[in-house]
C-alpha cells in the first residue's frame, strides 16, 4: 500500500467538507443530530446541511441537493427515509462524494424487498466508486480531527484522541462499549460502525485504517465475516506493523452443520472454523465485550513480552493465588525465584511475607508505602522476570501504592498489569498514567496472556490466494470418473486411493463382490481382517451393522461377507452406479486389521466463510461424545500439526497413560501434514472428508476408514 493515505482514509480521518442530507433544525429528531454533533465536537471543516425546504439549518447555510454543494464533499451523511436513500446515493456518486454514511434502516435486515434495494446500493458502489458505510449504521468518529458523523446523542461533545480504533457491525453495542470505555479513561483514535455492510465491511475499514500512525491497536466486532480477502490483507499488514487486532465474533451457532453427513461437519461447525481462520491469521479472538476492552488496556502502552515468565506481587495472598491459577491456565510460568533473588526480595518485604513468587508483600505495605515500590523494583531487575502482575485494592492508605506502581511502570519496558479492587478514582489514576488496570485479578492475567500470544506465538501465513496447481493425473482421473457416474461420494476403497496419493497411510484392502473373492482377498492380506459394506452412500456403516472386525479365518470371512452382501444389496440397488460405485454389483471391502493403538479422527469441512478447514480429534467412534477436537486452515507445517495434536485433551494417550506403552506421535503428525496438504491441493474439489478412525500404534499411524464427498461442479455457480 502507498505511504499516502487512501481517499477513504482521508475522508474518514481528515475531511474538509461533510454534508448532511436530510438535515433538520429539530434536535429532538434523528435528522437534527448529525449537524449538532459535528458542531459540538468542534469540527473545523465545512458542514453543509442539505434540505430542499430550508435555506438554513442550525445556523448554517443549507443546500437544496448534494449536487448543489460547491467544491468536493468528502463525507455525505444520509438521514432520510429508506425509500429515498438510493436516489440520494446516486446524486452523491454524481457529485463525486468520496464516502456516504447511511443511517437509514429498512433494508436487508427487514425483508426481501429491502435486501433488493441494498443489492442495488452495492451495485452502485461497484459501478461508480462511491464508498458507503451502512445502511443501518450508527456512523463514525475520528477523534483527532473532531469528526463525529452520527445522529446519536451518545456521541455528542468532544472526543479526546487515543491510539485504539474500534470498528463494529453493530451500532448500539459498539456505542455502549465506546462511551463506557471513555468514562473509564480509555481513548480511541477511530470509532466506525458498518451496519448492513452493503459496501464497506469491518475487515475493509480496518484494512484501511491500520495504515494510520495514530492507530496502534485495532478492535473488531463481527456478527458475520463478509470479506475474507480484506481480513487476510488486514492480518498481513498488521503483522508487518506489529499492531494487534483483537476480534469479538458473535453468532456462534452451529445449526448449519448439524445436518451434515459426517462427524467432521458437525464438529468443525461455523464457530470452530471462525476460530481456525482468526488464529491462522494471527488475530486475537476474545469472547466478551469486557475482554475486548481489556485488550485495549493491555496493548495501550505498546509493550511486548520477551518471554512467558511471570512474577506476581500481591498485598493479599488470596489475590496472588488467583493470579497464579489464571497464569497456569494460560501457560504462563510462575516460577519460584532463585535463593539469591529471594534474599533480595526478602529485604524489601516483611519477614512474614513470602519472597518466592507469587510474592506476598502483605498488608504491611499500607504502613510503609515504599515497601511495594522497592519490591517492584527488585522484580523489574530480576533476570528471570518477563512479565509482572500486581494485585491490590483501595484502602485508606493505598494512594501511595498507586503512585509507586505508576512510577515503576514509567521507568521500565517490562509489561506490568494491575488487578485492582477499588473505586473509579483509583482506576482513573492508573489509566491516566498509562498503566493497564483491571477490576479483577484473573482479568488482569487474561489480558496479559493475550499480550503474550501476540508477542510470542508463531503465525504461519496462509499461502497466496491463487488457483490450485494441476492435480496428479491419477487423482484427476479418479475424481472425473466418480463424477462421470453421477456420484458425488467416493466409496471407501476410492477414498483410500485418494488419501494414499498424498502420503496418508491407509490400511490395505481389496474389493470383493462374492464370498469367494472375499476369502481370496483375506488370504492375500493375512488374517485377521475386517469386512465392510462398500458403498458410497453409507457414511456410517457401523450404524447399519455394515462392519465386522477381527475375522481370523476363511470360515468367519465367508459368514460375514454373505451377511454384508445382503446389506449392500438392500442399501445399494443393483445397476445404479450413483448408489453402488464403479462396480454395479453390491460389494464389500476386505481390509487388513490395524494393530492396536490410540484412535484419532481427521476430517475436512467446507465452511462458508473460512473455506476448507482441517479437523483433528481424539476418540474414534466416540469423537462426538468426547468433543475433543481442534480445527485449522490448511496447509500445515510439521510444527503447526504438532501443536494441533498436542492441544487435544486426548494427546496424553499418545505418551502412554497409566502404564500403557507410548505410541508414534510423530507418525500421526506426519499423517496430519499429508492430510492437510491433500485438503489444500483439492480445495476446489472436496466438499467433506471424514477419516475415522486413524489408529496410532507404537510404530506408525494408519487410516482405517474414510468418507469423501466431492463438489458437484455442474451445480456450483
Amino acid at each position: 500500500m502507498s505511504d499516502e493515505p487512501s481517499a477513504l482514509v482521508r475522508a474518514l480521518t481528515d475531511p474538509g467538507t461533510i454534508a448532511v442530507i436530510g438535515a433538520s433544525d429539530d434536535l429532538g429528531k434523528l435528522a437534527g443530530g448529525p449537524v449538532h454533533n459535528l458542531v459540538t465536537a468542534g469540527f473545523a471543516g465545512r458542514i453543509a446541511p442539505v434540505n430542499p425546504r430550508r435555506p438554513e439549518i442550525q445556523g448554517l447555510p443549507a443546500y437544496p441537493s448534494i449536487t448543489d454543494v460547491d467544491g468536493h464533499v468528502d463525507i455525505a451523511a444520509i438521514v432520510v427515509p429508506a425509500a429515498s436513500v438510493l436516489a440520494e446515493l446516486r446524486r452523491c456518486a454524481e457529485a463525486g462524494v468520496t464516502l456516504a454514511v447511511v443511517f437509514s434502516s429498512g433494508f436487508a435486515e427487514i425483508d426481501d424487498a429491502g435486501a433488493a434495494v441494498q443489492d442495488e446500493i452495492a451495485a452502485l458502489c461497484v459501478e461508480t466508486g462511491l464508498r458507503v458505510l451502512g445502511p443501518n449504521c450508527l456512523g463514525a468518529v475520528s477523534a483527532s480531527r473532531a469528526v463525529v458523523v452520527s445522529f446519536s446523542s451518545g456521541l455528542r461533545g468532544r472526543h479526546e484522541p487515543g491510539t485504539t480504533a474500534m470498528v463494529s457491525q453493530s451500532g448500539a453495542l459498539a456505542l455502549w462499549l465506546y462511551t463506557g470505555a471513555q468514562r473509564a479513561g480509555l481513548r480511541f483514535s477511530q470509532f466506525v460502525t458498518t451496519g448492513n455492510e452493503a459496501d464497506l465491511t469491518v475487515s475493509r475499514v480496518l484494512r484501511e485504517i491500520v495504515e494510520l500512525d495514530e492507530t496502534q491497536v485495532l478492535l473488531a466486532y463481527f456478527e458475520a465475516i463478509h470479506d475474507v480477502g480484506a481480513l487476510r490483507g488486514l492480518a498481513r499488514r498488521a503483522r508487518e506493523l506489529d499492531k494487534p487486532v483483537v476480534v469479538l465474533k458473535a453468532a456462534r451457532s452451529e445449526q448449519g452443520a448439524r445436518a451434515a453427513a459426517s462427524h467432521t461437519a458437525s464438529l468443525a461447525g461455523s464457530d470452530r472454523a471462525a476460530d481456525a481462520l482468526l488464529s491462522r491469521l494471527g488475530l486475537l479472538r476474545v469472547g466478551t465485550t469486557t475482554e475486548l476492552l481489556d485488550a485495549a488496556r493491555v496493548f495501550a502502552p505498546r509493550r511486548r513480552a520477551r518471554g512467558r515468565r511471570l512474577t506476581i506481587l500481591s498485598v493479599s495472598g488470596g489475590g496472588g493465588i488467583m493470579m497464579a491459577d489464571a497464569a497456569s491456565a494460560h501457560g504462563l510460568d510462575v516460577v519460584e525465584w532463585e535463593p539469591e533473588w529471594q534474599a533480595r526480595m526478602a529485604e524489601a518485604i516483611p519477614a512474614y511475607g513470602s519472597p518466592r513468587n507469587p510474592v506476598d508483600v502483605t498488608g504491611s505495605a499500607s504502613a510503609n508505602p515504599r515497601m511495594l515500590e522497592d519490591a517492584l523494583r527488585v522484580a523489574v531487575e530480576h533476570p528471570g522476570t518477563d512479565l509482572i502482575a500486581v494485585f491490590g485494592g483501595d484502602t485508606a492508605l493505598s494512594a501511595p501504592w498507586i503512585t509507586s506502581i505508576c512510577a515503576v511502570h514509567g521507568e521500565t519496558d517490562v509489561p506490568i498489569v494491575v488487578g485492582w479492587l477499588g473505586a473509579g478514582e483509583s482506576v482513573r489514576r492508573f489509566t491516566d498514567a498509562g498503566v493497564p488496570v483491571f477490576g479483577d485479578p484473573t482479568a488482569a492475567i487474561d489480558a496479559l496472556a493475550l499480550l503474550v500470544r501476540h508477542s510470542l506465538d508463531p503465525v504461519e501465513p496462509l499461502p497466496p490466494d491463487a488457483a490450485p496447481d494441476p492435480l496428479p493425473e491419477p487423482v484427476r482421473a479418479l475424481l472425473d470418473g466418480v463424477r462421470a457416474q453421477g456420484r458425488d461420494t467416493l466409496d471407501e476403497l476410492e477414498a483410500g486411493t485418494l488419501l494414499r496419493a498424498f502420503g496418508v497411510d491407509v490400511a490395505p484392502g481389496a474389493r470383493a463382490a462374492s464370498v469367494e473373492e472375499a476369502v481370496r482377498a483375506a488370504d492375500e492380506l493375512g488374517y485377521p481382517v475386517a469386512v465392510k459394506v462398500l458403498s458410497p452412500v453409507l457414511a456410517h456403516k457401523s450404524d447399519v451393522g455394515g462392519v465386522v472386525l477381527g475375522l481370523g479365518d476363511p470360515s468367519a470371512v465367508r459368514e460375514a461377507t454373505a451377511r454384508l452382501l445382503d446389506i449392500a444389496t438392500e442399501r445399494s440397488p443393483a445397476g445404479d452406479a450413483a448408489q453402488t460405485g464403479p462396480d454395479s454389483s453390491p460389494s464389500v471391502l476386505v481390509q487388513a486389521m490395524a494393530p492396536p493403538g490410540v484412535e484419532m479422527v481427521l476430517g475436512m469441512h467446507r465452511d462458508d466463510t473460512a473455506g476448507p478447514v482441517v479437523l483433528v480429534g481424539s476418540g474414534g467412534v466416540l469423537v462426538e461424545l468426547l468433543d475433543d477436537v481442534t480445527v485449522a486452515l490448511p496447509p500445515l507445517s510439521t510444527a503447526a500439526a504438532g501443536r494441533l495434536v498436542d492441544s487435544l485433551r486426548g494427546s496424553a494417550l499418545l505418551s502412554g497413560l497409566r502404564g500403557a506403552d507410548p505410541v508414534d506421535r510423530d507418525a500421526l503428525v506426519d499423517l496430519v501434514v499429508g492430510f492437510a496438504a491433500m485438503v489444500h491441493a483439492l480445495r476446489d474439489e472436496l466438499a467433506e472428508v471424514d477419516v475415522n478412525p486413524v489408529v496410532v500404534g507404537p510404530s506408525g499411524a494408519v487410516a482405517v476408514d474414510a468418507f469423501v464427498r466431492v463438489h458437484d461442479h455442474a451445480a456450483t455457480p
